[in-house]
């Protein structure tokens, strides 16, 4: 008889979506833990949570970089006045 290993008995759908959990997890550098989706739904949910962690932290730290660019900006057209 020979081996079947798991995970090519695993669907398409479920391997993909692994993947993308994966690729997710390594792009948004959340890392993957010790405690990790296992069903699709799991992993589809985690995925949007770490997509939206990264919109929420990117859209945080471009306000913040305007808000100390307006400062400087501010600062060198008064020290141009005077």
């Amino acid at each position: 008889d020979a081996y079947i290993s798991p995970v090519s008995l695993r669907s398409s759908w479920f391997k993909y979506l692994t993947a993308l959990y994966w690729s997710f997890a390594t792009v948004s550098t959340v890392g993957y833990g010790d405690i990790f989706p296992y069903t699709n739904l799991e992993k589809c949910y985690t995925i949007v949570a770490m997509f939206c962690g990264v919109l929420l932290m990117s859209f945080i730290s471009g306000k913040l970089i305007t808000v100390i660019a307006t400062l400087f900006l501010n600062q060198s057209r008064f020290q141009a006045f005077m």
